[in-house]
């Protein structure tokens, strides 16, 4: 052996699930730190490997005291590889999901060899042009803004992220719940239609952008859970949106401008794509 060479952290030792007296509280098991050592010790075609065994010895090398900041950088690496494999656009709007389903494991869908979970997100946003070039008031009743509004939706208080705002929008497929059959989205526009009437009532005919698509991971129950995540942008006159019909999901609407945006507490990647749709607002919109 040359001593001179550094030695390879044990990271099979700092993982494995051992009586926890004579450790450090930070390196004490969590269910977490239990799914992490699952997903770098098992792995099947359901739970593959997206990095490297190096890459996870580095991680850990680099908080050796911290199991939950190794972890959190185990998982940002992993979500690093899995935006790569995202950053091409593989799924369109009216792309048929069918090709991607696999009922038989434990993930819905797989997409460029990831098992992952699909969503649809949807930034509604009002304006007061109309074609003719006149404008319409706004919803209260005032005179026009120059500013695009955008909907967002308050989440129940019994919901992850409680009385946070977010976008219509949700996992592709319905549930089935009260005991209706499981119904597939024949293609993500299939999903968002669905997902925007249940959520709001509101009818749409077609989507004007496709923005970026938005991932993120976390294990649970010993494997890495990939969600991957369309969102789109609707735009209409304010006069088109009819009244805004909430679901059970979500308690309270609001049509805001940008410069409001500061007034509300977004849930995760949410409050980056409404900036997106903004963002994109400003440089001029189109069917597609």
């Amino acid at each position: 052996m040359d001593v001179n060479k550094p030695s390879r952290p044990d990271v099979t030792g700092f993982l494995t699930l051992c009586p926890s007296t004579d450790l450090p509280l930070s390196f004490r098991p969590s269910s977490e730190l239990s799914d992490s050592r699952s997903y770098l010790t098992r792995f099947s075609k359901s739970n593959p490997r997206l990095l490297r065994i190096d890459d996870v010895e580095n991680a850990f090398a680099a908080n050796p005291n911290d199991s939950d900041t190794a972890i959190a950088e185990v998982l940002r690496r992993v979500s690093e590889q899995v935006e790569k494999c995202f950053s091409e656009r593989l799924v369109g709007h009216q792309t048929k999901l069918s090709d991607f389903r696999t009922p038989k494991l434990s993930h819905p869908f797989r997409i460029n060899g990831i098992p992952c979970f699909l969503t649809v997100r949807c930034v509604a946003v009002a304006h007061h042009a109309q074609g003719d070039g006149s404008s319409v008031n706004d919803f209260d009743g005032s005179k026009p803004s120059t500013q695009p509004r955008i909907l967002i939706l308050q989440r129940s208080p019994d919901d992850s992220g409680g009385n946070m705002w977010d976008v219509p929008g949700g996992g592709v497929d319905d549930e089935g719940e009260d005991g209706k059959e499981r119904a597939l989205d024949e293609t993500p526009f299939h999903g968002i239609c669905r997902e925007v009437r249940q959520e709001t009532g509101q009818e749409l005919e077609c989507v004007n952008h496709v923005l970026t698509t938005r991932t993120w991971c976390r294990f649970k129950n010993g494997e890495l859970r990939t969600h991957v995540a369309f969102c789109y942008v609707v735009v209409r006159p304010i006069d088109k949106w009819g009244e805004i019909t909430l679901s059970d999901e979500h308690v309270d609407s609001k049509w805001i401008s940008e410069d409001e945006m500061k007034h509300f507490e977004f849930h995760g990647t949410n409050e980056a794509i409404v900036l997106e749709a903004f963002d994109y607002m400003k440089k001029g919109w189109k069917t597609i």
